[in-house]
């Protein structure tokens, strides 16, 4: 019976050896597949999970914190905006979905490659201690060989099959994020292009601060997005994490969305139209605050009249805010003096809604500022100004001052106690020191140089002696009474301001200019000669503007 029973045990063993084989080559075939594409659901399972968790995140510091104070005015002094509206999250990630094939599709593939191995490995491992375990019975033949050769060919096969897999699938990735890929750089392309050809950027009106964009602000959720720009996060719109799609890039309204400013985060509207920054410098008392307004005025004006191009505001606060200081003035009521701090900038929209809008900004320079270094520094708008214009008031210089300081008209004229030389000093000191303009640099940017309250004895007239008829050109009208201008500064003594001028400024004119002016006693003010500065400075900037 032994001999029988060993000759059975040997029958069975290559029998079961036998089954093994063929188990065995059948399962190191199906498993490694069988993981792979098992590890690529788990991948791609793992990172929604990770993503929805990270969003859920971002979603509870939005309701937990607000980073913008709600004493922030947000459109000017008296306009203010809840500080829940606007939730900023203090890590460089964005509240969008990333698009997939721009990042977790590659995610998911390395994932895939790591998790089929490591499960590979866990069947090795797991066939190995089922052979074990059946080591002792009359099966141990099939364990035996089916384990030897499974664990084999798992390792070898594996191997292969990742390797192909992998190549096939990075291969569909990489199919899927050509055309992608392509239209990205295509966008990005456009989008650059279209900023520097018109030279476009975000000026805070408040701070001063220069942008490449502004933040902008979810309209369904609050959150705010620092980069909002076709990339990973979408190409033509992105999907913020509430689930809102928002525009990407210029074309498709990402300047309708509520922004702010990088840096104080006050309420920005800059549309992403081409800016054009002009400070408005002078003395003190020398009527820098009135010119604004009076110019602004004198355009709307002529822009009724003249039918071809148009004013316009960023919005309807601004607008009314605007007509009330115009109105005022023209009822003869002052502004009241600039503070000697940073004020907003005025803005106004030159064409809007058209291929040729522009927006202006108008910055409003204390004249006690030219006294202060350090308050100078800190407009920072001499760094990206785009044009200046100069004000100033004849009654501050000496010799004029001298020759009717004794009238009553002197005195109720309110002349400036500041001279024109060390006006320009100060800001010829302050381009040196700060904006890296050197002491023999010839500035390039237009300069519009007024001679203000012109009405004051009888000067308007003088001026306009020797003016040319109507009939001989805008353009001489604007040349002689430029030259009229240097020729009655020079008779009043201004020679070195003069030279100043010639040697330091390559595009310069002088405009006689009344903004406060009145006739037959009359309280209201009347103006003459607002808008030709302003117009004259804003065709050398773009002489596209006015066409």
């Amino acid at each position: 019976m032994g001999v029988i029973d060993g000759i059975l045990d040997i029958i069975t063993l290559i029998i079961t050896g036998i089954m093994g084989i063929f188990a065995g080559v059948l399962y190191g075939a199906v498993i490694p597949v069988g993981n792979y594409f098992q590890a690529l659901k788990q991948s791609i399972d793992s990172g929604k999970a990770k993503y929805r968790s990270m969003i859920k995140v971002m979603k509870g510091v939005y309701a937990a914190e607000a980073s913008v104070s709600a004493e922030e005015g947000a459109l000017g002094e008296g306009h203010q905006f809840a500080s829940e509206d606007y939730r900023i999250l203090n890590d460089a990630e964005e509240p969008a979905f990333q698009a997939y094939f721009f990042k977790r599709a590659y995610e998911d593939f390395k994932n895939t490659y790591e998790t089929s191995r490591t499960k590979d490995k866990i069947s090795s491992m797991t066939e190995e201690l089922r052979m074990k375990k059946n080591f002792e019975t009359a099966a141990r033949g099939f364990y035996i060989v089916r384990s030897s050769l499974m664990r084999s060919l798992v390792i070898v096969w594996g191997n292969i099959i990742r390797v192909v897999f992998s190549g096939v699938y990075l291969f569909i990735i990489a199919l899927a994020s050509l055309g992608r890929y392509s239209l990205l750089y295509l966008i990005s392309f456009i989008e650059k292009f279209h900023r520097l050809r018109g030279n476009i950027f975000t000026a805070c009106p408040y701070c001063y601060e220069k942008q490449y964009l502004p933040y902008y602000i979810c309209p369904s959720c609050g959150a705010v997005h620092k980069k909002l720009t076709p990339g990973r996060y979408g190409i033509i719109k992105r999907k913020c994490c509430c689930g809102n799609r928002l525009p990407s890039t210029f074309f498709n309204g990402r300047s309708k969305l509520k922004s702010i400013c990088p840096s104080c985060k006050k309420e920005l509207n800059t549309r992403e139209a081409i800016p054009l920054c002009i400070p408005v410098m002078g003395g003190e008392s020398v009527g820098k605050t009135c010119f604004i307004y009076s110019a602004v005025s004198e355009l709307a004006e002529e822009a009724e009249r003249n039918k071809k191009w148009s004013i316009g505001f960023l919005n309807s606060n601004q607008q009314a805010f605007y007509k009330e200081k115009a109105q005022l003035l023209k009822n003869g009521v002052l502004p009241l003096k600039t503070p000697k701090t940073k004020i907003a900038a005025f803005n106004f929209l030159v064409n809007p809604s058209s291929l040729k809008e522009r927006l202006i900004y108008l910055y409003d320079v204390a004249g006690e500022m030219f006294e202060d270094e350090t308050a100078l520094r800190e407009q920072r708008y001499y760094e990206y100004c785009s044009g200046i214009v100069f004000i100033i008031d004849p009654l501050s210089i000496h010799k004029i001052a001298d020759k009717y300081k004794v009238s009553e008209d002197f005195v109720n004229s309110k002349p400036s106690s500041m001279e024109l030389n060390d006006i320009l000093d100060f800001m010829l000191i302050n381009l040196q020191s700060n904006y890296g303009i050197r002491a023999d640099e010839i500035i390039n940017k237009p300069l519009a140089i007024i001679i203000n309250k012109v009405d004051v004895f009888n000067l308007q007239d003088k001026l306009k002696e020797k003016m040319p008829l109507d009939n001989e050109g805008e353009k001489n009208i604007t040349d002689f009474q430029s030259e009229i201008c240097k020729e009655f500064l020079k008779g009043a003594g201004e020679e070195k301001f003069l030279r100043k001028l010639e040697y330091r400024f390559s595009n310069y004119k002088f405009f006689p200019v009344t903004i406060l002016g009145q006739l037959d006693g009359k309280k209201e003010f009347n103006t003459y000669g607002s808008k030709e500065p302003m117009i004259w400075l804003l065709n050398q900037l773009d002489n596209s503007i006015f066409k």
